[in-house]
């Protein structure tokens, strides 16, 4: 078969059963998969039937609890599927079921799966469920073709990309259940990627001593040191724009605060704050200059506050920075395990942290495989772009 009549006997086979594949993708946005706070088992169990129903093997592999919720998470199931054709390389489509709660300014109910003048809203409707109908339904495709092809075809379809990926492609890597020769990652580009960023996820914990509003003098403002921390940080990041990548598609690095936790009552003065900070690190730089450069602002803004305020950190995750990999890089892992200290002026913890491992050989992102998909879900990402990500994620 040529490629040509091979091209259209694939887009025929896909057009043929895309209402089943939207009816797919509407099951999987209209059940929840928020991480956090991470229960994701039901969720891989609903999409592990529906994968059998089309007629494919399923391997159910069940993050150990104590992996699980050293993670953040609750619960998490990763689903392997695996097709050989021939002698051949392997090559792995992953993509993650888990998704960020949706957040405000919503024109759709978010796990509706609302179908509105051709387009799908719903929370992972595009990033990144929508990549779990198209991989299931090309590969069937493809399957169905019975075109003679070498090689083998796995989905990797897990549950943890917004925690990090330490207990999905990680996990699947460091048990030896998968060990692919190329993987192909779901995103935000429909271009062939093969440079991304690093990130560094930190949690900041901010002590004081609580008190009555009416006494605050008693007792120590854990939200007042965390301001300082705040305001440490935001300069710090306005100087990372200083810092270029030669790395093609990568500028600078980033740093954004996502998260921010604390208080007891109105009436009280707040004895803790923990703060979650996202640091995307450049091909450049070492990341363990970049842990100790970010203990150092921390540190020292948190000693302009008075009173006995102190200051914990815990790296969460690492993700290596990934550029201009050979395939053979896939299948190495990063398994050094340092920890961080806080200075002894604070009363430090230490929490130790796991490298992500470094697999993405080629990344890339969603597949579209008929003209029919094409016009939908990328004028959808062109809508979420326009509206902020409030209407389509």
């Amino acid at each position: 078969m040529t490629h040509s009549a091979l091209a259209a006997t694939l887009m025929a086979r896909v057009d043929s059963q895309f209402d089943l594949e939207v009816a797919f993708l509407s099951a999987l946005v209209q059940k929840p998969s928020d991480n956090p706070p991470g229960d994701c088992a039901d969720h891989a169990e609903m999409a592990a039937k529906w994968l059998e129903q089309m007629g494919f093997k399923v391997e159910r592999h069940a993050v150990p609890a104590n992996d699980v919720h050293r993670n953040g998470m609750i619960s998490a199931t990763n689903l392997v599927i695996r097709h050989r054709f021939g002698a051949g390389p392997v090559i792995a489509l992953n993509a993650h079921g888990d998704v960020v709660p949706p957040g405000d300014g919503w024109t759709a109910e978010p796990y509706g799966a609302e179908i509105r003048d051709g387009f799908m809203y719903g929370r992972g409707a595009a990033v990144s469920k929508s990549d779990f109908a198209t991989y299931a339904f090309a590969l069937k495709a493809l399957i169905d073709s019975g075109a003679a092809l070498a090689g083998t075809i796995e989905l990797h379809l897990t549950y943890d990309e917004e925690t990090g990926g330490l207990i999905g492609p990680g996990w699947l890597l460091k048990q030896g259940i998968v060990k692919p020769d190329y993987a192909i990652c779901a995103g935000f580009s429909y271009a062939i990627t093969t440079a991304h960023n690093g990130a560094i996820h930190l949690e900041v914990t901010v002590r004081g001593k609580s008190a009555h509003a009416a006494r605050p003098d008693t007792g120590h403002d854990a939200l007042e040191a965390a301001t300082a921390v705040l305001n440490a940080l935001y300069a710090h990041r306005a100087q990372l724009r200083d810092i270029r990548s030669n790395t093609p598609g990568i500028e600078h690095p980033t740093l954004v605060v996502g998260l921010i936790k604390g208080g007891i009552n109105t009436n009280v003065v707040p004895d803790k704050v923990t703060l979650r900070l996202d640091r995307r690190v450049v091909p450049e730089e070492n990341t363990q200059d970049v842990l100790r450069e970010l203990k150092s602002v921390i540190l020292a803004s948190a000693k302009i506050c008075r009173g006995s305020t102190w200051i914990s950190r815990k790296c969460s995750s690492l993700l290596r920075c990934v550029h201009s990999m050979a395939p053979s890089t896939c299948r190495k892992l990063c398994n050094a395990r340092p920890a961080l200290h806080c200075s002894a002026t604070f009363q430090p913890k230490a929490f130790p942290f796991t490298p992500m491992p470094a697999c993405i050989a080629r990344q890339a992102c969603r597949p579209l495989f008929t003209a029919r998909g094409r016009a939908r879900f990328s004028r959808q990402m062109d809508i979420a772009r326009m509206n902020g990500w409030r209407s389509t994620t």
